[in-house]
């Protein structure tokens, strides 16, 4: 199973959108979304649906 980072990383690359790019979307540094792309094995729910959001993403959730 991917982790949230990983999720993140894939739309970006697929996108060409940079971690600057996505930091300058959030009104943050790209520093800061390094540190939760990498350091970070949890990304908090909130943190990920915002990501999504500003790369024009959202969450669903559908039965199997």
């Amino acid at each position: 199973m991917r982790t949230a980072g990983e999720i993140i990383e894939e739309i970006l690359e697929r996108d060409g959108v940079s971690q600057s790019d996505l930091a300058e979307m959030m009104d943050t540094d790209r520093r800061a979304i390094y540190q939760t792309l990498r350091k970070c094995q949890d990304i908090k729910y909130s943190k990920f649906e915002e990501m999504l959001d500003k790369l024009g993403y959202r969450i669903m959730i559908e039965k199997k």
